[in-house]
């Protein structure tokens, strides 16, 4: 779970009336059926980690076809 809210610090002092409270559930990410992946803190509100090795995801992306399928899609 998450809270966001009006800006603080220097912001502080501008027109906050349009900022609402706002609270975030997030359910669990599993890295398969079986294992539950627990993120961290910081990942909460930011960019999850990725369970696989940037090698593996460069051979992902690059696997692409060059091709954008909705590209495909028109021909």
């Amino acid at each position: 779970m998450g809270w966001l809210g009006a800006p603080t610090g220097p912001l502080l002092d501008n027109d906050n009336q349009c900022w609402y409270l706002h609270a975030s559930f997030h359910p669990p990410l599993l890295r398969s059926a079986t294992v539950p992946k627990y993120i961290a803190g910081y990942e909460m509100f930011s960019e999850p980690q990725r369970d696989i090795t940037p090698e593996a995801a460069a051979a992902t992306i690059r696997a692409q076809p060059e091709v954008h399928y909705s590209k495909k899609k028109a021909q």
